[in-house]
């Protein structure tokens, strides 16, 4: 333990001294006949370093003679090995927009505390700084494997920019208790011991760099409304709105010539309309894919909305038919910017169309949307007003060979439009597309 009084003016005529728990008092004449205390003094401080202080509460003692400012300051330190606060990151390069797992570990003597409060800032590489909070609640939103066990995690991927990402933590514990453990005798209840408060500060960082994603090579919407309507040229894609009804409330299509929607067209999150999006994943190695993120932006413009007060979610589905994407560009936009297109196009119908200008079924088998996996693989909720980067967990289905997904609408309202290849394109921002970001492992 060390006490240290410094002091503003050299000439203030000052006597400091330490009081025990105890009761016994510390002084410069004391220290001179304790091997356990050492007296450290100049002109501007006084120190006394204890090297065995006993437990409990310590006050420092200032007297003052004549004085010339009275200006002082009083601090104490002490010194616990056994109280210890570690962090960790899960690794120490990432690339966005993959999150930073981030874990504190505060200790007692080797046990770990449950109970107390974990927190501190993030220090971006412009020198921006963010709160962030870790948590020991089990869940999976906030990185948490077990509930109670001591270890406190977050998940952090508020970037600004590229380079090493700060994590400044710090533990205040108040009234926590080392974790809980099996007692060796039934007689002998589990090790639970409350610890003092003690408070730690620690640092961890991780170097954050650009996606090296890959853009994608298809996309384009499959319109419930217009079934043989191709959009493989739209700037968006999109995902829910409602299926246009006659007056006798039974679906249809008002541009297309081929009938009513047939009911079985109709379960679960088919009765919207849909996106689909391809990549070209030669070259990559599957079975070391550790990770793989579908990501997707918002347009900026027509955004996300009628989703109601609870919002709602949008599906990615591994989709396992290849698909021609098409030159067609028709839905929410100008009538002088739409266009059938010509060609070989997906549409709701097909998967490829000979000819999408003709607004007619041009193949042999229809695939109602597409023969997407049973379950979908990640779903993300939405809410009105979302805004920036979608991410969809696709490692299972990159491992398991798809190149393709559908991302379909979960419910029964909801409209999102993303900005798809082409837009992105348009915007002169390719990578506001949607990509897929694959990490690799050994």
């Amino acid at each position: 333990m060390r006490s240290l009084l410094a002091i503003s003016e050299s000439n203030d005529e000052l006597t400091f001294s330490v009081r025990s728990p105890s009761g016994a008092l510390i002084t410069e004449a004391t220290a001179a006949t304790d091997p356990d205390v050492e007296f450290i003094a100049d002109a501007n401080s006084k120190v006394f370093r204890v090297a065995s202080p006993e437990a409990g509460e310590w006050h420092a003692i200032v007297e003052a003679g004549d004085i010339v400012s009275g200006a002082i300051d009083v601090l104490g330190f002490v010194k616990h090995d056994g109280v210890q606060l570690g962090a960790s990151v899960s690794t120490q390069e990432i690339v966005r927009p993959l999150a930073i797992q981030v874990e504190a570990t505060p200790r007692f003597e080797g046990q770990a505390v449950v109970g107390a409060a974990v927190a501190g800032e993030v220090v971006r590489p412009d020198g921006t700084r963010v709160s962030i909070e870790l948590f020991d609640d089990g869940l999976a939103e906030h990185g948490d494997s077990v509930a109670g066990d001591g270890v406190y995690a977050a998940r952090f991927a508020d970037y600004t920019t590229d380079g090493t990402y700060t994590f400044e933590l710090e533990v205040r514990n108040a009234t926590g208790t080392v974790v809980p453990g099996e007692s060796l005798f039934a007689q002998v209840g589990p090790n639970t011991m409350t610890v003092p408060a003690f408070q730690r500060m620690t640092t961890t960082t991780a170097v954050v760099s650009s996606a090296p994603g890959i853009l994608a090579s298809r996309d384009s919407i499959l319109r419930l409304r217009s079934r043989n309507t191709n959009e493989g040229a739209n700037p968006l894609l999109v995902v829910g709105g409602s299926a246009a009804m006659d007056e006798e409330g039974t679906r249809f299509d008002p541009v297309d010539t081929d009938g009513p929607i047939l009911p079985d067209l109709l379960g679960g999150p088919s009765e919207a309309d849909s996106s689909i999006v391809a990549f070209d994943l030669n070259g990559v190695p599957r079975s070391n894919v550790t990770r793989a993120t579908l990501v997707v932006t918002v347009d900026p413009r027509l955004g996300s909305s009628d989703w109601g007060r609870k919002g709602g979610s949008v599906a990615a589905y591994g989709l396992s038919n290849n698909w021609t994407e098409g030159n067609g560009r028709n839905l929410a936009l100008p009538l002088g910017g739409r266009a059938l297109g010509s060609g070989a196009g997906v549409t709701w119908n097909c998967a490829s169309d000979v000819d999408v200008a003709d607004a007619k079924t041009g193949c042999a088998a229809t695939w109602k949307g597409g023969e997407i996996a049973p379950q979908p693989t990640s779903i993300v909720p939405h809410v009105n007003g979302l805004a920036g980067k979608v991410r969809f967990d696709v490692t299972a289905d990159v491992v398991g060979g798809f190149s393709s997904w559908q991302l379909r609408r979960r419910g029964d309202r909801g409209i999102v439009h993303y900005v798809s290849r082409e837009g992105a394109v348009e915007a002169g921002d390719p990578e506001r597309g949607p990509l897929l970001v694959a990490e690799v492992g050994p």
